[in-house]
């Protein structure tokens, strides 16, 4: 199909993103009308109450590559986690958990890796264990996961992490609880519909490999494929990320990641959704 691929649902994709969708994903004008059809089916045999828009179906659809079943269970998992953990989503709103943002220990990248992913950061030695609960970390993170999800490039060409360990102490190692890992997990691996592409890690210091010891424990063994400890090697970063738009702390060419600017941009790009992602039809109108 020449041009822009099109269809009933009003889906539109630019034909080099549909190219991908279509290898990737097995994703079709046809295949999109009859997984939606099949997912509706399913939910009304299972008197799912939501009331809920092909654009947010489709996010599902997509991270399991248009396999209803698996699509099914990351559905389930994604109102489970949230009737599970209330407390996660209790008053959750971006100006609630701004000061994680503002310490800079987890946000995103401006730009997209050489693959079209959305980037996220983190940078552990920031958190003052004092200071910022890892409950919150967790609801910063989930936010930001809801805000990235809404653009269809990253629903079909994933989100990757950078995570910087420069001047993490062994003492923050020690503040981090093991319910923390297993809902970090459950989150990632079946109860968010995104395609997790990878995890580069930087500058670790010798004892968290202790750390990832158990954290690999709770992901499964492609989870486990994607997370790469690369140390004070940047040459896998080259390999994945154009080095004129990483920060410095990266070893890019940018100047030192402004955690600022990812402030604005949840504040300003999420002010007008719900302030819950417990509403699952949030848009977010995003084009990161």
């Amino acid at each position: 199909m020449a041009g822009t691929l099109k269809d009933s649902l009003t889906c539109c994709i630019p034909p080099e993103l549909a190219a991908v969708a279509s290898k990737e994903l097995n994703e079709t004008p046809s295949s999109r009308r009859e997984s939606l059809t099949e997912i509706r089916r399913r939910l009304s045999s299972e008197n799912d109450q939501q009331i809920q828009e092909d654009a947010f179906l489709l996010r599902f659809l997509r991270c399991k590559k248009f396999d209803v079943p698996r699509a099914m269970s990351v559905y389930s998992g994604y109102y489970r986690f949230r009737e599970e953990n209330p407390s996660l989503f209790q008053d959750l709103t971006p100006e609630s958990v701004r000061h994680i943002w503002e310490a800079g220990i987890i946000g995103g990248l401006p730009h997209r890796d050489i693959n079209g992913r959305a980037v996220m950061v983190a940078f552990p030695g920031r958190w003052n264990p004092e200071a910022h609960s890892l409950e919150d970390i967790l609801r910063a993170m989930i936010l930001q996961l809801e805000y990235l999800i809404t653009s269809v490039e990253t629903q079909i060409n994933g989100i990757v992490l950078i995570a910087d360990f420069n001047n993490f102490s062994l003492y923050q190692a020690r503040c981090i609880r093991p319910w923390y890992f297993q809902l970090m997990s459950s989150l990632v691996q079946n109860a968010f519909p995104a395609r997790f592409k990878g995890v580069f890690v930087l500058n670790q210091p010798w004892y968290i490999s202790f750390v990832m010891a158990i954290v690999s424990r709770l992901l499964s063994e492609k989870m486990n494929s994607r997370i790469h400890m690369l140390g004070w090697d940047r040459e896998q970063l080259e390999e994945n990320f154009n080095m004129d738009n990483l920060p410095e702390e990266f070893g890019g060419f940018q100047a030192k990641y402004d955690s600022l600017v990812w402030v604005e941009t949840m504040l300003n790009d999420t002010s007008d959704s719900e302030t819950t992602p417990l509403s699952s039809s949030t848009s977010l109108n995003t084009t990161v």
